[in-house]
């Protein structure tokens, strides 16, 4: 909660945060898809949901936070480009949100935070901190790339539940990809993610599954652990 409200805070100083009759069209959009993909994922009555736009062309982001929050920078929607490149983007915050991704990595950084202080308090050198933070990075990123694949699965079985074509989903990431090199601020959205080659073949590999969301919306998610 505490991120959140100081990054809406943040925007708003910024005069970027975008509101519903600044952006009626926008709004409307990221709304009804988002809508869909909430009501696929179960979650609809557990949190009460906001979505959030920031007027940033040059970003290419969106973010879920836990407890119902969703914010999106305008520099993604193009990308997007329709109904179902949407759907995949905010499948996949949601999926973040249905695996506790944010909450397992917050826990992580406080434990090593914490092992870095006592090994301070116990007199460990400069080099010996450097080496431990260097670690804690690599086991980091590796934890960000696991849940960013783990991500992907679950925003694709979120869209083809609410209705959207699955297939559409190599699209959108390969038009990310495309896109990466034309963004001021670099493109936020891949910045964890496995290779375009790995996570396309992750796609290709669960679309059979996928499929059958689309096709029989009715089926039960499987359990996450």
């Amino acid at each position: 909660m505490a991120v959140f409200q100081q990054l809406q805070e943040k925007e708003l100083k910024r005069g970027r945060l975008m509101t519903e009759p600044d952006g009626p069209a926008a709004h409307a959009w990221v709304k009804r898809v988002s809508d869909r993909v909430i009501w696929a994922s179960g979650l609809g009555d557990k949190y009460r949901w906001e979505y959030i736009l920031i007027n940033a062309p040059g970003t290419a982001n969106a973010i879920a936070f836990p407890g119902g929050r969703i914010i999106v920078f305008t520099g993604i929607l193009p990308v997007a480009r329709d109904d179902a490149g949407l759907a995949t983007i905010i499948g996949h915050v949601v999926g973040h949100v249905m695996g506790h991704h944010m909450a397992e990595r917050i826990s992580k950084e406080f434990v090593m935070g914490f092992a870095e202080e006592i090994a301070r308090e116990q007199g460990a050198s400069d080099s010996t901190i450097a080496t431990m933070r260097l670690v804690n990075r690599s086991i980091l990123s590796q934890y960000s790339r696991i849940h960013e694949t783990e991500a992907d699965l679950i925003g694709l079985l979120l869209m083809s539940k609410a209705g959207y074509d699955p297939r559409e989903s190599v699209k959108l990431w390969q038009r990310m990809n495309d896109a990466a090199g034309e963004f001021s601020r670099g493109h936020e959205f891949l910045h964890t993610h496995p290779g375009s080659g790995t996570q396309i073949a992750d796609l290709q590999a669960w679309m059979q599954q996928a499929l059958q969301y689309y096709e029989n919306p009715s089926l039960a998610l499987p359990v996450l652990k």
